[in-house]
């Protein structure tokens, strides 16, 4: 028991070194509600649902056997909610413009139902009654894509139990076929990834089948038949258990590689893709979380390289691999999400939510019937130089700390307009809160200053790296980071 203390406690070491170095944060979370009890979020996308250049959330709730649409405000905070209900548990949401409209459509996997759900943007972010298609058994991850060339964007569903996929082909952007073409021979898929993989304009496919602890290829003749190629094993040890599987050029070569994440065996694995629908064998990254169920590869720092970032189930955390850029990846480093230590993230998203040029994340928590959004830090301001006009609201305003960097104290200016209550809090790169500086105290409009000598709330010397801190006055809240340099 000792060791396995200490191998943990290394494992923790190593992430938050990982943290230290990296060019990737997040401002602290904030945590979306999208149900009440036993709502169950297992999936979460996003799309610009009523036409306002704002990316709104998509939530299926798979307790609540519906799916939550979010509003953005404008600023990746999400106001008014919606609920549409399926026939049954929804188990994956997809975005996709599915009749040629130019307005984002919605389709589902619903597992206890065996169907998959079709629900089109009536063109104001209101969406109609769903359409339900057969699905043979189990549904539990849907995907769109062109698949015989015709123009129009098709359908693919994933089944756990009888087949490995379905085919839904697209009648004219009028409405899918009634009974889907089925392949496979069963072997638990979890999901599936479209992609070009042998650069031959037809969509191919990749599959995550997790009784067979693998990744199967699937080749495209450009018409919507498809042929198995090849499986490939992934994870460090059998029984692998794998869950979901991303496509992009891990390592610049113009080829499409493979990412799986592997929820038994605690890693992801990276196949390099050789270009003619064959990969090399799978390179295996640990999480050093538990339970690592979905991911995505996104560019979360602006170096053109693709990073991965996890959902971690039983650790209630997001894993982030800041990628090296030639197909390798250091430690990762986590962050909390959810608003209980039992969240249970489930599935992850990413997206511009603020439309600050950073791509930011949301995730779905199982059972804290909530979202956790995470704005990505990239674009806050360091500088007290920084034009701040654009990004903060004109009836409050959040100074950049000065000096900064800083040693060992510095000075956080904030103007109000009028009365308000004023809450202001320090955070480190965990989003975990160091110290309150002030605390629900109402304030007179006009300037006002706080000074922070870098001492933690139990009057501990914080390390340092970069901290955040975020003001709330009213219904204002808004956080800028800073670093303090011993």
């Amino acid at each position: 028991m000792k060791l396995l203390v200490q191998s943990i406690g290394m494992l923790l070491i190593l992430g938050v070194a990982a943290q230290a170095l990296s060019e990737i944060a997040f401002l602290p979370k904030t945590e979306v509600v999208i149900g009440g009890r036993y709502a169950e979020p297992a999936s979460v996308s996003s799309g610009d649902f009523n036409g306002d250049g704002f990316q709104d959330l998509v939530v299926a709730k798979s307790g609540n056997r519906d799916v939550c649409v979010l509003i953005n405000n404008g600023d990746g905070t999400f106001g008014p909610k919606t609920d549409y209900s399926l026939v049954n548990k929804p188990y994956h949401v997809m975005v996709c413009d599915l009749n040629a409209d130019d307005h984002p459509d919605l389709a589902t996997a619903n597992g206890g139902s065996n169907t998959i759900s079709v629900l089109y943007n009536n063109g104001d972010g209101t969406f109609a009654e769903a359409l339900n298609y057969e699905c043979y058994n189990n549904a539990s991850c849907v995907a769109a894509s062109d698949l015989d060339g015709d123009g129009d964007v098709d359908l693919i569903a994933t089944m756990t139990i009888t087949h490995d996929f379905a085919v839904y082909l697209n009648e004219d952007n009028t409405g899918f076929a009634g009974i889907p073409t089925y392949y496979g021979d069963g072997d638990g898929a979890q999901a599936v990834v479209i992609a070009d993989f042998d650069h031959n304009n037809s969509a191919d496919l990749a599959v995550v089948l997790s009784q067979s602890d693998g990744v199967m290829v699937w080749s495209n003749d450009g018409k919507a038949v498809f042929t198995k190629r090849d499986t490939y094993p992934v994870g460090r040890l059998s029984d692998s258990d794998p869950s979901d599987v991303i496509a992009g050029d891990f390592n610049h070569d113009n080829l499409i590689d493979l990412v799986t994440v592997n929820s038994k065996t605690n890693d992801v694995s990276l196949l390099l893709g050789n270009g003619n629908l064959t990969f090399q064998d799978a390179i295996e990254y640990s999480t050093y979380s538990v339970n690592p169920v979905s991911l995505v590869g996104v560019d979360l720092d602006d170096d053109t390289d693709l990073d991965i970032a996890t959902a971690n189930h039983y650790s209630n955390t997001v894993s982030i691999f800041e990628a090296n850029g030639d197909g390798t990846f250091p430690y990762p480093f986590s962050i909390p999400v959810g608003s209980s230590e039992g969240a249970q993230p489930e599935g992850i998203h990413a997206a511009d939510l603020n439309n600050d040029n950073a791509i930011d994340l949301v995730i779905a928590c199982f059972y804290d019937t909530t979202v956790t959004v995470l704005i990505n830090a990239l674009n806050i301001p360091l500088s007290a130089d920084d034009n701040d006009a654009g990004i903060l609201p004109s009836s409050v305003e959040l100074k950049q700390n000065y000096p900064n960097p800083f040693n060992p104290t510095t000075t956080i200016a904030y103007n109000l307009p009028r009365r308000a209550e004023v809450t202001l809090t320090v955070y480190n790169l965990l989003g975990q809160a160091i110290v309150t500086l002030i605390d629900g105290i109402v304030h007179d409009p006009g300037r006002h200053t706080v000074v922070w000598d870098g001492l933690a709330a139990d009057g501990r010397d914080v390390a340092t790296g970069m901290y955040f801190y975020q003001l709330k006055a009213g219904d204002f809240r808004q956080t800028r980071r800073m670093i303090l340099l011993k």
